[in-house]
């Protein structure tokens, strides 16, 4: 997705441009809705096949150290590592994050910084926006230089992914005020990406390199890092993705059957690689899209806990509640992914 040969874009124009569906977006939307109506998940291998897995080509169309990409919607990714540093910024609206076995729910505003190497699946089934700022390895060790020596944990961060053998699945920014210069700092560092007028290379370094000053200065208490280390992914990538596209049904014994391993070395290999067990992993799993359809449909209750795997309604009402802390009703009406 790049404004090229469109001529120079103002910054007042940038929502709208983002804001814009592609063609893949817009025919893995009419499948995602198709499915919510009908009820037939077989219908989610067709939004697979549309998602174009990770977007190499962005890797392609120069030869940038720092990269932008808007996160396609209504697509289903599967899971994917990277060799370097993904920034994910909430632009607009939520998205479910899945990494490393953990799933979290990005609301906007809030940052994601995601290790080199950690296998991970974002999820948008709505118009909201999620952008990603990628930045190489080299990169990364200049920005490092520059912020060494300051007291914070995102310097700690960047020096224990550069140098140390294991480190931090990722770094979660939640910036607990609203604020409006951060919101501009990102507004700008995505325009000049997609202007790509002369110098851009250079700005791009300035600008993010701002980006992290501000975020040092002004959310040095927002950041928590991943508490769980890293380790070699193995053929993890494969169960958690099988257990993330059949999380409806999926049994421990289903998935030591299919990767021919006895359910106790799935349990502690799941638990090891990240930090969580399968019952809570799939409960997470379960739980944040029921959320994401509170929010983002008029399905009825009866209607959301079978999309998600639930028994019934009387259950799902119970495992909601003891997850959140609230019914799924009283969320619904809460208006607010973040509670």
């Amino acid at each position: 997705m790049r404004k090229a040969n469109d001529g120079m874009m103002e910054l007042s124009e940038l929502d709208d441009f983002l804001s814009k569906y592609t063609e893949n977006e817009q025919e893995a939307k009419q499948t995602y809705f198709h499915v919510m109506e009908t009820g037939k998940t077989d219908t989610l291998e067709e939004i697979t096949s549309i998602y174009q897995s990770y977007p190499v080509n962005i890797t392609q169309n120069r030869g940038s150290d720092i990269r932008v990409w808007r996160h396609e919607r209504y697509c289903n990714p599967s899971y994917h590592s990277h060799a370097f540093l993904e920034i994910m910024y909430q632009y607009r609206g939520q998205c479910i994050h899945n990494i490393a076995g953990e799933t979290m729910l990005l609301a906007e505003g809030e940052f994601c910084f995601v290790s080199p190497g950690v296998i991970h699946k974002p999820e948008i089934f709505d118009d909201s926006l999620l952008m990603n700022i990628l930045v190489e390895i080299p990169m990364l060790q200049k920005f490092y230089e520059v912020l060494d020596g300051t007291d914070s944990a995102l310097t700690q961060y960047l020096r224990e992914i550069l140098y140390r053998k294991r480190y931090p699945k990722y770094l979660y920014i939640k910036p607990h005020t609203q604020d409006k210069t951060l919101n501009q700092l990102m507004r700008e560092l995505i325009l000049e990406y997609y202007n790509n007028e002369i110098y851009c290379d250079q700005m791009l370094y300035t600008r993010c390199l701002t980006l992290l000053l501000h975020l040092m200065r002004c959310h040095r208490s927002d950041m928590e890092p991943a508490k769980e280390l890293i380790a070699k992914s193995g053929n993890i990538l494969e169960i958690l993705q099988y257990i993330h596209d059949s999380y409806r049904t999926v049994t421990l014994t289903e998935i030591a059957q299919k990767f021919n391993y006895n359910e106790q070395y799935i349990s502690r290999l799941i638990h090891m690689q990240t930090g969580r067990t399968f019952y809570q992993h799939l409960s997470d799993l379960r739980i944040n899209h029921a959320k994401v359809l509170l929010l983002t449909t008029n399905l009825s209750f009866a209607e959301i806990a079978w999309h998600c795997g639930y028994k019934g309604d009387a259950y799902f009402h119970r495992a909601f509640r003891q997850a959140v802390g609230m019914t799924p009703q009283a969320f619904r009406m809460t208006g607010s992914i973040v509670i």
